[in-house]
C-alpha cells in the first residue's frame, strides 16, 4: 500500500502562517523594547535632578513613577497583549513592569549617587548646618551649627575660602551679628558669645552671657541685644561695653517668644502660647509699658519685619499681614495677603524689598517701595530646596542661610532656577545641563537591541 504524500501548498501555508505569527510576537516584543528605553531616558533625567521631597510627596513621586508611568506606555501607549480580551497580566509582569521597578530604582540610584557624590564627601568631613548668615566686605560671618562660627571671604562665591573658625565643645551656633571688629554669635547650648573677629585667623572671645533656654530669635539693635528664647521670655541687654554686657528689661517669664523687633522705644514681639503680638513701650527699661495686644483666631505671628511705621507680620493660617503702628496704642490693620498655601516663616527687608519665605513655595521678592501697599508678584519667588533659615544682602546678590545646603546666592534682580546642590565651601561637580545628556547616553547602550526569542 502506497501512502500518500500531504500537498506541498500545505506545508508552505504552515511555514507562512509561523512566519506571520514570529513577525507578530517580535512587533509586540519591538514594543517592550522600546518601553524600556523611554523608561530608561525617563529613569536618568528623574534620577540626575535632586529633589527635596518629604513624605507622602516622596510616596507619590515613587508610586507615579514606579506604577503609573509604566502601565500607562504598556497598556495606552504600546496596548501590549491582550488575552480574551483581558491584559495577560503573567506575561505583563514577567517582561514589563517587574522590569520597570528594579531599572527604575536603579538607574534613578545611580545617577542621584554620582551627581550628589561630592558634595556628600565634603558634608561628612564638613557637614553644613547654616542657620545665620552676615556679609560685609565679600566676608561671610556665618553661624553654622555644629561647626562654630565660619569666616568666609567670598570675594570669588565659587572658590571661597575659610579665613577662620570659631569653635568650641558641643557648641551650636544658631544667629550672628556683627558690629565693628565684635561679632554676637548665639550658641543654643550655651547662650552668648562676644567675639574678637578683627583677626578671622585669630579668633578671641571677650565676654559670655549664660542663657537657659533656647534662643529663638536674636537681633542686635545700635548698642542693644533683643534675646527671645523658648521658655525663659525676652530680655533686652545693653552691650555698649561688649566686656561687661547688663541686663535692661526682661519680659515675659512663662511664654515662648517666637520672633521680636525692637524700634526706637517699641519693643514689639510674638508669643506662642495663647498666640498673640504685643506692642510695649520700653523707653524706661525699668518700667516697661504694654499699649496693645493683636490676637488672630486660630493663628500665630511667626515673624516680625518693619518700615516706617508699617509692621509685616508673617503668619501660619492667613499669610502675609500689615498693620500701620503710627499710633501704637491703637494699630490699625492696613490688609492681608494670603498667596500661598503655606504658612510664612522668615522675613527679611533691605531697602524697598521685603524678602518673605514659606517653607515649600521658596522666598518671594515683594517690592515694598510704599510700604502701605506691596506689590506682590508671585513670579518673583526662589526656592533654595532647604529651610533658608535668615538672608542678608550685599551689593546685587542675597545670600540665604540654608539649613544643611549650605549659603545660596541669588541674584535679586534675576533670580533665575533653584538650585540643585550649594554648600559654605564646595560648588557642584558637573555642570547642571549636561547630566541629562550624560546618564541617558550612559544607559542607552545598557539596552539590550530586542532579542528573536518569542515571549
Amino acid at each position: 500500500m502506497v501512502r500518500k504524500r500531504k500537498p506541498k501548498y500545505l506545508v508552505k501555508k504552515k511555514k507562512k502562517a509561523i512566519e506571520k505569527e514570529k513577525t507578530k510576537e517580535r512587533t509586540i516584543e519591538e514594543k517592550f523594547y522600546w518601553v524600556k528605553v523611554i523608561t530608561a531616558v525617563v529613569s536618568s533625567l528623574f534620577g540626575v535632578l535632586v529633589f527635596d521631597l518629604r513624605g507622602w510627596w516622596m510616596f507619590l513621586y515613587l508610586a507615579g513613577f514606579m506604577l503609573v508611568w509604566p502601565f500607562l506606555q504598556s497598556f495606552v501607549i504600546f496596548r501590549l497583549p491582550y488575552k480574551k480580551k483581558q491584559w495577560d497580566w503573567k506575561k505583563i509582569l514577567k517582561t514589563g513592569v517587574g522590569a520597570f521597578f528594579f531599572s527604575f530604582m536603579l538607574i534613578s540610584t545611580v545617577c542621584f549617587t554620582i551627581i550628589t557624590y561630592g558634595d556628600y564627601k565634603d558634608k561628612v568631613v564638613n557637614p553644613a548646618d547654616t542657620y545665620d548668615i552676615i556679609i560685609e566686605d565679600h566676608t561671610a560671618y556665618v553661624a553654622d551649627g555644629q561647626n562654630g562660627l565660619l569666616v568666609l571671604d567670598i570675594s570669588n562665591y565659587n572658590s571661597r575660602i575659610l579665613l577662620g573658625k570659631y569653635y568650641t565643645n558641643n557648641i551650636d551656633a544658631r544667629f550672628i551679628e556683627k558690629q565693628g571688629k565684635n561679632a554676637f554669635l548665639v550658641d543654643n547650648n550655651y547662650g552668648i558669645r562676644i567675639l574678637d573677629v578683627s583677626d578671622p585667623t585669630n579668633i578671641n572671645m571677650i565676654s559670655k552671657i549664660e542663657i537657659n533656654s533656647s534662643i529663638t530669635k536674636f537681633l542686635l539693635n545700635q548698642s542693644k541685644m533683643i534675646v527671645a528664647t523658648a521658655n525663659d521670655g525676652i530680655f533686652i541687654i545693653d552691650c555698649l561695653d561688649p566686656a561687661n554686657p547688663s541686663n535692661l528689661v526682661y519680659l515675659e517669664a512663662n511664654n515662648s517668644i517666637l520672633s521680636a523687633k525692637l524700634s526706637s522705644d517699641l519693643l514689639i514681639y510674638s508669643v506662642s502660647s495663647n498666640p498673640a503680638l504685643k506692642i510695649v513701650n520700653v523707653s524706661n527699661f525699668n518700667s516697661p509699658i504694654d499699649l496693645y495686644t493683636i490676637q488672630i483666631s486660630n493663628d500665630t505671628f511667626n515673624d516680625i519685619e518693619m518700615k516706617n511705621d508699617v509692621i509685616f507680620l508673617s503668619t501660619s493660617n492667613h499669610g502675609l499681614i500689615l498693620y500701620n503702628i503710627s499710633n501704637p496704642s491703637a494699630p490699625e490693620l492696613i490688609n492681608s495677603y494670603n498667596f500661598t498655601a503655606n504658612p510664612g516663616q522668615n522675613q527679611f527687608i533691605f531697602e524697598n524689598t521685603l524678602f518673605y519665605n514659606t517653607p515649600d513655595n521658596g522666598t518671594f521678592f515683594i517690592d515694598i517701595t510704599n510700604p502701605f501697599s506691596p506689590n506682590i508678584n508671585t513670579s518673583r519667588v526662589y526656592n533654595s530646596l532647604g529651610n533658608a533659615y535668615n538672608f542678608d544682602v550685599e551689593g546685587k546678590y542675597l545670600y540665604i542661610a540654608d539649613g544643611v545646603r549650605g549659603i545660596d546666592r541669588v541674584d535679586i534682580l534675576n533670580p533665575g532656577p533653584s538650585p540643585v546642590s550649594n554648600d559654605t565651601a564646595t560648588k557642584r561637580s558637573v555642570p547642571f545641563g549636561w547630566e541629562g545628556l550624560l546618564f541617558a547616553g550612559l544607559i542607552l547602550p545598557m539596552l539590550v537591541k530586542k532579542s528573536k526569542k518569542q515571549f
